[in-house]
């Protein structure tokens, strides 16, 4: 296969329970039919987006501009491939993300499994630094994310992240007001869980902390630096405008039926042409969806 170099592509690296979806629903806002929803269209044996897939994504949408996804990751072919992808990612602080991802599988999802049961499930520990390495390596982590990553931010800052991304995008006028998605409540059931395994956590999560930690305290002021002087005073700015409505009804009706009655339809037939199920975010393996719980 051919390096692709004919445009620069965005791709988020979308990890579970870390303020993606409010990410997501900007892009789409500022890219509107540039922007795609991705995930595998082939039966490959790792489960994620492969450089033959955003392939078929091109012939399905030849005017793509950003990419977002469950199942992007920056150790596939793709980033061989096209060498022109930029990717980006949030983070989240890790013991928090940790437990709001089993709430979002034992409340939203239904799963029958107890908080001990999903301390004992590998593959959920120390889950950003796999999304991002392929396994819990920190310094292959941090060599990733310095090496192939445009931006890197954390959801607790989540307005520094958005004024990066305003200035790193001189493609489009990016707008970066936003509403929040997807926010979990029951705060209480949280701190329980976090009061009564914080020990067990941290030590799942030792990874991912330091990969936290390594992005708030070399990352961050990084691209702040690049930014520029202004940063800070745009930030205030930015953070003492009024609310007002970021969609009209124009673009969420097109952008809906963009999704729905065309992307989605052919892709789930691709899918399940080459074995994969319909539904679902990733391919053909047990990550993190179809756990046995």
């Amino acid at each position: 296969m051919e390096k692709n170099n004919a445009s620069s592509i965005l791709a988020l690296v979308h990890i579970e329970k870390a303020a993606g979806t409010t990410l997501i629903h900007i892009l789409r806002r500022n890219y509107l039919f540039k922007y795609c929803d991705v995930r595998p269209l082939s039966n490959c044996t790792d489960g994620f987006f492969q450089a033959r897939d955003l392939l078929k994504m091109l012939t399905i949408n030849p005017n793509l501009k950003v990419i977002a996804g469950h199942s992007i990751v920056p150790y596939s072919d793709i980033q061989s491939e096209f060498t022109n992808l930029r990717f980006i990612s949030l983070m989240r602080n890790p013991i928090d993300r940790y437990i709001s991802q089993y709430r979002h599988i034992s409340e939203r999802k239904g799963k029958n499994i107890s908080f001990e049961d999903f301390l004992n499930t590998e593959s959920v520990s120390n889950f950003q630094a796999k999304k991002i390495a392929g396994m819990a390596d920190l310094k292959r982590a941090i060599d990733v994310i310095n090496n192939r990553f445009l931006l890197v931010g954390i959801s607790e800052e989540f307005d520094e992240f958005l004024l990066f991304m305003k200035h790193e995008l001189s493609d489009i006028d990016f707008d970066p007001q936003y509403e929040e998605k997807n926010v979990a409540g029951k705060k209480v059931k949280s701190d329980f869980l976090r009061d009564k395994y914080l020990d067990q956590i941290i030590e799942n999560n030792s990874v991912d902390l330091a990969l936290y930690d390594y992005i708030k305290s070399s990352v961050i002021p990084r691209q702040i630096d690049r930014y520029g002087d202004t940063f800070y005073s745009d930030l205030k700015e930015f953070r003492s405008r009024k609310f007002k409505r970021v969609h009209t009804v124009l673009s969420e009706y097109s952008d809906y039926a963009y999704r729905k009655c065309y992307v989605e339809p052919i892709t789930s037939i691709v899918r399940r042409i080459n074995g994969l199920p319909r539904k679902g975010s990733y391919g053909l393996f047990p990550y993190p969806d179809n756990q046995p719980w």
